[in-house]
């Protein structure tokens, strides 16, 4: 049985707006993805082919654990990156967020940060949950700053990737202690 995700308003932040990842979206997506300067801070780091996003898509799109999301610039309505929060575990409040792709031409305007501010906010607010993780390429620098200005700190490494993760007490269950450690 194939279960679709209920529709959501945008989710607004600073400057921005999330609305859910489309179909329409993925051409553009792409073209941010396979950058040179974005796709080697990729897990899988090689160009992907329209065909294949697409494919990957639909396997994402339904799933009840995972929500990706486009990045608008609330002045003009311009798409101007991509975030998701996956991976998402209710029995333990916890959840991943990556795909962090920014527009050339939004680079270096705080929009991603702002985004993954108005992301988290919404994780543990409306999602309930108590602990957000991400993993980074420890020569990401550039990620790294943000993801620190936003709260996360380090609690591993696996290999050249860093974990990180941002914890909140809001959704502790009581007698449970949390720790950004």
């Amino acid at each position: 049985m194939i279960t679709t995700k209920p529709s959501m308003q945008a989710i607004l932040g600073d400057g921005i707006a999330l609305r859910l990842l489309t179909e329409h979206d993925l051409s553009r997506t792409l073209g941010w993805r396979n950058r040179d300067a974005a796709r080697i801070q990729f897990k899988h780091s090689e160009k992907l082919m329209l065909a294949d996003h697409k494919v990957w898509f639909e396997g994402k799109k339904n799933l009840t654990d995972a929500y990706y999301f486009i990045v608008e610039n609330k002045d003009d309505g311009q798409a101007v990156g991509q975030v998701a929060i996956y991976n998402i575990n209710r029995t333990n409040q916890s959840a991943e967020v990556g795909t962090f792709i920014a527009a050339p031409e939004a680079e270096g305007r705080g929009f991603m940060k702002r985004a993954l501010l108005a992301l988290m906010a919404w994780a543990f607010k409306d999602l309930k949950l108590n602990r957000i993780y991400l993993e980074v390429f420890a020569t990401n620098l550039r990620a790294i700053r943000i993801y620190e200005s936003c709260g996360f700190s380090l609690y591993g490494q696996a290999g050249e990737m860093l974990l990180m993760q941002k914890t909140t007490e809001l959704n502790m269950p009581e007698g449970r202690a949390s720790a950004n450690v």
